[in-house]
Parts: C-alpha cells; structure tokens; sequence
C-alpha cells in the first residue's frame, strides 16, 4: 500500500473580548491550522473585510497581512507554503470601534483559499469559506462607551 499524504487547512476567528466598546481597541485573531498528514505545498492565503466603523490599527498589522487596496477595510493575510502538519500561525489584527457603531450589530467573516480547506465556525465573529452553508444572523457586539 502507497499511503497518501495530504494537508488539510482551518481557519478559526476569536475576538479579544466579548462585546467591543467605542474607542477601545481591541483584537481579532485568525488562527490557520494544518490538521492533514502533509505540509502545505502553496501558500493560503486570508482575506478578512472589516464592517466600517471599525477603525484598523495599521501600524500593528502583522507583516504578512496588507490592506487591498491600501487605506480600505479589506486585510490580505499570507502564510507561505510550508506549514508543516500539526503547525499553525495566527494573524492578530487590531480594530477601534468608532462611535457610529454605538448599539449596532457588527458582522465580520474572513474567508481563506487554499487546495486544502476544512471551515471552523465560532459566533462572534462568524467564518465562512467556500461551499459554507449560509453566514449565521449578525451578533450584537457593540455597548455604550463609559467614558
């Protein structure tokens, strides 16, 4: 018997806190994970569009994710080929909500391409992926500033 190797990619998205507050910065972490038998053969790469009125903290952007086109809401992340079976990486994006957003119901998805994709959902934030079943309702994340 010849076995067959293969990489199998996921992607999870988790929030640095529960509900974001007006002018408190804040993080999203997505997280992709190789749980196949193989290292990865290509790069994968993560696209995340933030909602507006989410304030991207440019400076602190991890230096594989770029904004497309600059100055938009919407992050690119790459990991190069080679992330070994069993291996992750993380992208920590830093946000602000911005007052506008005060009491609104905020969505934010990231969506990953790559050969090998296997989809993890977590609510909030909610993740899609190709072929995923259709986006959950918007969760409420917002809650009046103290200050």
């Amino acid at each position: 018997d010849n076995p067959v190797t293969a990489p199998q990619l996921s992607l999870t998205k988790q929030s640095s806190v529960g509900a974001f507050t007006v002018g408190v910065p804040a993080q999203y972490v997505l997280t992709l994970s190789n749980t196949g038998t193989a290292a990865t053969t290509e790069a994968a790469v993560v696209t995340d569009t933030m909602p507006a009125g989410l304030t991207i903290d440019t400076a602190s952007l991890p230096a594989a994710c770029t904004q497309v086109p600059a100055g938009s809401q919407t992050l690119v992340c790459t990991a190069p080929a080679g992330l070994a079976s069993g291996a992750s990486t993380s992208f920590t994006i830093g946000v602000t909500a911005q007052n506008a957003l005060n009491g609104q119901s905020v969505s934010n998805q990231a969506t990953l391409a790559a050969a090998a994709i296997r989809c993890a959902q977590q609510a909030p934030p909610r993740l899609t992926c190709p072929h995923a079943a259709s986006p959950s309702p918007p969760q409420r994340w917002m809650r009046p500033s103290s200050r």
